[in-house]
């Protein structure tokens, strides 16, 4: 279905993995505070809005979430994270290449130090997730990989180059909302 906005709307559930069209982005819960995405197929320049939140079950210090984006294309795919709550989050790795077929975790840690103010279950403070992915050239792939020698900072510096370079059309995109309880 499709917002006010014209966004697919997809549901995110284990019942609809089956019957989703091809080329939809799928996101299916797992027990705990982990949250797996997966391309299945191309669907560039939409973006997709989950209805699961990422939880994060707060229990002190080092509370933490993951993010498991599996890339089921037959593309290499760069992606990036944002969030609308910065201060709140630390993720890591933001942005990163996956292999065809392959997968990365992202790890998602709620800072402590910033929860005054943030009642559990508070959906608005939480803030949102925005996953974003792009195809990758072999090319750019090899450039990303040829930097990693002269650091992170490097890298990071690499692939946001490379960002700067895509097309709207060529960027799919995950809205999912976090959720502290």
């Amino acid at each position: 279905t499709e917002d006010e906005a014209g966004e697919i709307v997809t549901n995110a559930s284990v019942s609809r993995r089956e019957s989703q069209p091809a080329g939809a982005l799928d996101a299916t819960p797992a027990p705990g505070s982990r949250l797996r995405l997966s391309i299945e197929a191309d669907r560039w320049g939409q973006t997709n809005v989950i209805d699961d939140p990422l939880r994060f079950y707060w229990k002190g210090a080092g509370t933490t979430a993951v993010l498991e984006i599996e890339n089921s294309t037959d593309s290499i795919l760069l992606f990036k994270t944002k969030t609308t709550a910065p201060n709140l989050y630390i993720v890591r790795p933001s942005m990163d290449i996956i292999e065809p077929k392959a997968s990365c975790e992202v790890e998602v840690l709620l800072v402590e130090q910033r929860m005054s103010g943030i009642r559990s279950g508070s959906e608005a403070a939480a803030g949102k997730f925005l996953i974003q992915g792009a195809p990758l050239s072999a090319e750019q792939r090899d450039s990303v990989r040829g930097s990693r020698g002269a650091g992170r900072a490097s890298v990071v510096a690499q692939m946001t180059e490379i960002w700067r370079k895509v097309k709207a059309e060529d960027i799919t995109a995950l809205k999912i909302r976090a959720e502290i309880r």
